[in-house]
């Protein structure tokens, strides 16, 4: 698979793929080691609820917003640099009407 999400049902795993490099989402509740071209993302970003794998949206705006890129945080250029196989950007707008974070992704398919 080149691209695209798949669950393993075995290992509670959702794993996303882009480009022969993957994003492993692990549910299973015990450690796990990536292989060269995995990435595994922190436990602390990830939630499954009602069968839905989800990372944090406040994570990924925080990670892939080129307006964050300003910040000198080397734990954010970090894991932009190791994800940025996904090919996503993000644009956050906080809206002061309700309180929310609205969070714009972009997907560039072709890098």
């Amino acid at each position: 698979m080149s691209r695209g999400i798949k669950w393993d049902k075995q290992t509670k795993t959702a794993t996303i793929v882009n480009n022969g490099q993957s994003a492993v989402l692990n549910f299973s509740g015990k450690a796990i080691e990536g292989s060269k071209n995995q990435i595994i993302l922190p436990t602390e970003w990830i939630r499954l609820e009602n069968g839905k794998s989800m990372i944090n949206v406040n994570v990924l705006c925080y990670i892939f917003d080129p307006a964050a890129d300003k910040l000198a945080d080397k734990e954010r250029d970090d894991w932009a640099s190791k994800l940025s196989f996904l090919n996503i950007s993000t644009e956050g707008i906080y809206s002061a009407v309700d309180g929310y974070l609205q969070v714009f992704l972009s997907y560039r398919p072709h890098g």
